[in-house]
């Protein structure tokens, strides 16, 4: 199911996943609202476990930006959006290919998430992340008019980022 969400955007499945975690997807969307309120997350409100339109689900570019920052403490998560690929139910007759949504995991150097979307309401958007040499980036576009403008968009962002700044270590993790 994770592969589902992070490679396939499959909105079947993060309602899946929420039903598992909290029992229906209601419950799992009141966790997510607890969440945005816990992080101090002014300008999103879910209504659904998908955010499609319709229901009055809204977000803003920053609290996509906090809410990746948030669920990168999970170092696994990049395990699964960074993949390009991957089967679902291999070794079967109903073997099932997932292409990521997310071009710049095969096409950017160092991009290993996050997750991409499409409304009409709000365009083409890309919560994306890409690490080198120790320093991470994170970059948000939302209303993009396709999908390649949308992957440029965010590609001169990390470009920007990664030739303008560099990470210097203050202290020492365990001090």
């Amino acid at each position: 199911m994770l592969l589902g969400v992070a490679i396939g955007s499959g909105n079947d499945a993060a309602v899946a996943l929420g039903e598992r975690l909290a029992g229906s997807e209601e419950s799992f969307v009141q966790m997510m609202n607890e969440k945005v309120s816990e992080l101090g997350l002014e300008n999103t409100l879910f209504k659904t476990a998908t955010g499609l339109p319709g229901h009055g689900d809204y977000s803003s570019a920053y609290d996509m930006a906090m809410m990746a920052k948030e669920l990168l403490k999970y170092e696994k998560i990049t395990e699964f959006t960074g993949l390009y690929e991957a089967y679902l139910r291999e070794g079967t007759d109903e073997k099932f290919w997932l292409v990521n949504t997310n071009k710049l995991v095969r096409f950017y150097n160092g991009a290993d998430g996050l997750k991409t979307g499409f409304t009409r309401e709000a365009g083409y958007c890309l919560t994306a992340t890409a690490q080198k040499d120790g320093m991470r980036v994170i970059t948000v576009v939302f209303g993009a008019p396709t999908s390649k403008e949308r992957n440029a968009q965010v590609s001169k962002l990390m470009d920007f980022a990664f030739n303008q700044y560099q990470t210097h270590q203050v202290f020492d993790k365990d001090v």
